[in-house]
């Protein structure tokens, strides 16, 4: 039996001044030590599709709050294949979009660009899908 992997990288963090940053995700904690430090940290993370723990988790780890979580599980469970053409469910889509609207407007606290394409990456290797 063989199984699929998906994995999903994700996290640049520039540091200025010495200052330590935590960074969301799996990437951890980073440090730099002089006044110009860049600090270039990769963390890669592997889903299996259908790992609805795995999922979770890593949501968890990029600081989704624990409701929204539980919504997306719902909306997962009510839509548990993505359809035909690839395409996520409108639940499961519309949970999507509803955290890049909390993203925009500062209630996730991530930056938009990122906390997007890390929730499409990690539902779509959810699915299966590429």
């Amino acid at each position: 039996m063989t199984t699929e992997h998906t994995n999903i990288t994700d996290s640049t963090v520039a540091i200025k001044g010495g200052t330590a940053v935590n960074a969301p995700g799996n990437s951890g904690n980073v440090a730099g030590a002089t006044n110009r430090s860049t600090v270039t940290q990769t963390s890669t993370v592997g889903t299996k599709p259908g790992d609805l723990q795995a999922l979770i988790e890593l949501l968890r780890q990029a600081q989704v709050p624990e409701p929204d979580l539980s919504n997306l599980q719902e909306a997962i469970k009510a839509e548990p294949k993505a359809k035909e053409d690839g395409v996520l469910g409108e639940k499961v889509g519309g949970w999507i979009g509803g955290m890049a609207q909390k993203a925009v407007t500062g209630v996730w606290g991530v930056a938009v660009e990122k906390g997007t394409a890390l929730l499409s990456r990690a539902i779509r290797a959810y699915y299966g899908l590429p």
